[in-house]
């Protein structure tokens, strides 16, 4: 399996929680379930709303096309 088709089903499932967890949290109140992919997992209103926060970084992780990091140039660092 290539690094590429690895990373869109990294992005993919995390679409997929963002998605469920939004739902969940539109439309309930209090303790909810959300299921992806058959792993199922019960959060609190406040829980939700962290791992909502987290997986949004991991859309926005593995939705890049560019490194974070650059190339340093350190042939001058003894100057």
């Amino acid at each position: 399996m290539s690094t590429d088709q690895t990373r869109e089903q990294k992005l993919s499932f995390a679409q997929q929680m963002v998605d469920q967890l939004e739902e969940m949290l539109i439309t309930g109140a209090g303790v909810a379930s959300v299921s992806v992919d058959g792993t199922a997992v019960t959060y609190s209103r406040a829980q939700a709303l962290k791992e909502l926060e987290w997986w949004r970084k991991q859309v926005h992780r593995y939705s890049r096309t560019k490194s974070r990091t650059t190339t340093i140039n350190l042939g001058n660092a003894n100057d």
